[in-house]
């Protein structure tokens, strides 16, 4: 079995960057799902309390399926604004034990 790769990105954004932001944002997670295979789930969330804060879910095949997603150009530009737009970013991988489906 392949070992999935799973990831949570917890992020806060600067105000003066939301609209852009919002705008990159889609077209990278957009972009990703449609035609990354090794892409399998894609959550974005933000907190009720602070919209500024989000936290990212993704689960990946496996870290070579991840890798296509950051050497895409679309995450490349998105990643070029997220140095600017962002106030902090935490990355936390972890080691995926079972994934569960419903039917």
């Amino acid at each position: 079995m392949t070992k999935l790769f799973l990831r949570l990105v917890k992020q806060s954004l600067g105000f003066a960057y939301a609209e852009v932001y919002v705008k990159v944002g889609f077209r990278n997670v957009t972009n990703s799902i449609n035609n990354e295979v090794g892409l399998l789930v894609m959550y974005v969330n933000h907190l009720k309390s602070d919209l500024s804060k989000n936290i990212v879910a993704e689960l990946y095949a496996d870290k070579v399926a991840h890798q296509g997603n950051i050497s895409s150009d679309y995450f490349q530009k998105f990643a070029d604004l997220a140095v600017n737009a962002l106030n902090s970013r935490e990355i936390i991988s972890l080691n995926t034990k079972a994934v569960l489906e419903k039917d």
